[in-house]
C-alpha cells in the first residue's frame, strides 16, 4: 500500500479527489448560506409588506368609521326633523253608514242630502289620524334609512 501512495499518478488522484470533496462541502454550504440569506431578505420584505397593508387597512378603517358617524348623525337629524314635523290632527270619516238619500232610491227622495248643505249624516264616525300618523312615520323613516344607506354604499 506504501507503493501506491508513493506512486505519483494516485497522490495525485488522491488529491484530486479531496479537492473535489472539498469543492462539493463548500459549494454545498455556502449554497445554504445563501439560501439562508434569501430566506431572511424575503421575510424582511414580506414583513415590511404587512405592516404596510396593516396601515392601510387601518387608515381605510379609521376613515370609513368616520364616514359612518357622518351619516349616522345625518340619519338621526332627518329622523328629529321627520318626527317634529308629524302633529296630531283628528280627521273624521264616516264609518260606512250610508247618510241619508245618498243614494236616493226614487227620484221623488231626492234633495239636498250634503251635510254641509244642511243635510244629515247618521254614524258618529272615525277618527283614523292615528292610523295614519303611524302609517307616515313608518314609511318615513323608512325612506331616512334608504338615504342613509344609500350614502354609505361605497
Amino acid at each position: 500500500m506504501i507503493g501506491l501512495l508513493a506512486n505519483k499518478w494516485f497522490a495525485g488522484a488522491i488529491a484530486a479527489l479531496a479537492l473535489i470533496v472539498g469543492a462539493y462541502i463548500w459549494l454545498g454550504v455556502h449554497d445554504r448560506a445563501q439560501q439562508a440569506i434569501g430566506e431572511a431578505r424575503c421575510q424582511a420584505k414580506m414583513a415590511q409588506a404587512l405592516s404596510q397593508a396593516k396601515q392601510e387597512q387601518d387608515a381605510a378603517q379609521a376613515a370609513y368609521s368616520a364616514k359612518m358617524e357622518a351619516i349616522n348623525a345625518q340619519y338621526q337629524q332627518e329622523l328629529a326633523a321627520i318626527s317634529g314635523r308629524v302633529v296630531y290632527r283628528p280627521i273624521w270619516l264616516h264609518d260606512g253608514q250610508v247618510c241619508a238619500g245618498a243614494m236616493p232610491s226614487a227620484p221623488t227622495e231626492a234633495g239636498d242630502p250634503h251635510p254641509g248643505a244642511g243635510g244629515t249624516v247618521s254614524g258618529p264616525g272615525t277618527d283614523i289620524r292615528p292610523q295614519l300618523e303611524a302609517f307616515k312615520a313608518k314609511y318615513e323613516t323608512a325612506l331616512a334609512e334608504c338615504r342613509r344607506l344609500d350614502r354609505a354604499w361605497p
